[in-house]
């Protein structure tokens, strides 16, 4: 296995520290805030069209506030309390500062009707609807919450255990992303704001280096591939590209 000869062991080791505290910090924030979705809905399934700066509402749920308020099928929201939609997570924005029984203003257009609609709306508790999950579901929930622990526990066991290895590295970064790669529910909004800032960089990072350091390490582990032996290039020019993409989300 290829082993680093510079920098220094002890300089590997705090840079070990620092990534293993940087990937405990978020899957914590993982487990306890990441699959918190906002604490009302109405009941209705909706996709944001960019061009129009509205929501589509795809599908109504019966019995539901949506249906109540007089919310129908290939209705589009325009705007809430009076205000035009600001972007994708306007709604969830706004859902996310209410409890259930508050009420919320829509303003929608209809096809047909020339004119917006005015609706008013009462939240209930958000997955009401699915109170009575089945037990496979739950379970399948629980497991989902503390993922990142195997993750973790194995790779930075590696990684401490041999923090000179570049393959040890390899694989504790490649795990790091796998943690990633689920996406929080909200945008985050369930994250103290103290902390947000982290906790996005940190997934926009490894979220878009995981496919890079996925293919290479397999590209040279536990021998070099064909491919790698004729264009040893693309690797590098993956790793790159995602780091590229990451700093773009980051820094914006």
């Amino acid at each position: 296995m290829a082993v680093f000869s510079f920098p220094p062991r002890l300089l590997l080791i705090a840079v070990a520290v620092l990534f293993a505290a940087a990937s405990i910090f978020y899957a914590a924030m993982w487990i306890f805030f990441g699959s918190h979705g906002v604490p009302v809905e109405l009941g209705f399934d909706n996709k944001y069209l960019p061009g129009e700066r509205s929501q589509l509402v795809q599908s109504v749920v019966p019995g539901s506030p949506a249906e109540h308020a007089g919310l129908k099928r290939g209705d589009r929201i325009v705007a809430i309390y009076g205000s035009p939609l600001q972007g994708e997570d306007s709604v969830t924005r706004i859902w996310a500062q209410h409890k259930p029984g508050d009420t919320v203003q829509l303003t929608v257009l209809r096809p047909g009707n020339r004119s917006p609609i005015i609706l008013d709306a009462t939240f209930r508790a958000s997955g009401q609807a699915r109170a009575e999950a089945g037990v496979a579901a739950h379970v399948g929930q629980g497991i989902m919450r503390v993922f990142p622990i195997a993750f973790l526990t194995v790779g930075l066991a590696l990684l401490f255990l041999r923090p000179d290895d570049r393959n040890a590295w390899l694989v504790a970064l490649m795990f790091a992303g796998f943690i990633a790669v689920p996406g929080f529910s909200n945008s985050f909004l369930g994250v103290p704001s103290e902390v947000r800032p982290l906790a996005t960089a940190y997934r926009a990072i490894f979220n878009n280096l995981v496919a890079a350091l996925f293919y290479f390490f397999f590209a040279t582990f536990p021998v070099r591939s064909p491919l790698d032996r004729r264009h040893p290039w693309l690797k590098w020019a993956a790793l790159v590209i995602g780091a590229l993409i990451a700093a773009g989300i980051v820094f914006r």
